[in-house]
């Protein structure tokens, strides 16, 4: 009798952990499909897959919660990736797409964790700071800030990824904003971004011939890790 039930608790915790791997096949099918057809569809037909992504994310709030959370990381992966991707081949509005959707996605499932090797490097990001660091590059290069709130929502507390940290110090020294760019120059500096990088930044153009811009350059960081500031976030 023991042995028998046993076997049927064995039984059963097989029967639930294959549901669960099919339920999370189903919703990251049910997603690419969806994504791949915002992205390939001319942009008057993107609407409705937006529809059906809604719907895909209303269903999914009713998940489980180890549903939902492999779901949330698995499209916090896919739209880092997926961003980069449009973002480096300069097709905006594909991008612009792909963080829209994601910053619905967020409403219903939160942010989640991922990590992703970059194209070039090899290394490994974290994909909110990955994907944070290309939003930052997509608000510069295109003028538009309406995933500045996303960006806010994305950043560790705190930054650990020196791009991330170049990035914001390149918006701030685009904006005019000195104080700003010189906190995150700091920043980058510290977590190892070279200081040629900033030299040959087109960016950085207004600040050439300051003082306190090319002290930072020379003198580098002097900043203990205590001191990086903190930014607030949530999932």
């Amino acid at each position: 009798m023991k042995l028998f039930r046993t076997s049927l608790l064995l039984l059963c915790i097989l029967l639930e952990l294959n549901c669960l791997s099919f339920a999370q096949r189903d919703r990251r099918e049910r997603w690419v499909e969806a994504m791949n057809g915002i992205e390939t569809v001319k942009p008057e037909g993107r609407e409705e897959w937006e529809k059906k992504i809604l719907l895909f994310l209303k269903s999914s709030s009713e998940d489980s919660v180890e549903l939902r959370e492999t779901s949330r990381n698995f499209i916090l992966f896919e739209s880092a990736r997926r961003f980069h991707n449009s973002l480096a081949k300069k097709e905006f509005e594909k991008a612009s797409w792909v963080a829209r959707i994601f910053q619905e996605t967020v409403s219903f499932l939160g942010i989640g964790e991922a990590t992703l090797e970059g194209i070039k490097s090899k290394n490994v990001y974290s994909a909110r700071e990955y994907f944070a660091a290309d939003l930052l590059a997509f608000t510069g290069q295109t003028k538009n800030s309406q995933f500045v709130p996303l960006i806010q929502r994305l950043i560790p507390n705190p930054i650990t990824d020196a791009r991330l940290a170049f990035n914001f110090a390149c918006l701030h020294a685009l904006n005019g904003n000195k104080q700003e760019m010189l906190q995150y120059m700091k920043i980058a500096l510290f977590l190892g971004k070279e200081t040629v990088e900033f030299e040959n930044d087109s960016d950085f153009n207004a600040f050439r011939s300051d003082p306190d811009f090319i002290r930072m350059l020379w003198e580098g960081p002097a900043l203990d890790p205590s001191l990086i500031p903190r930014e607030e976030n949530s999932k």
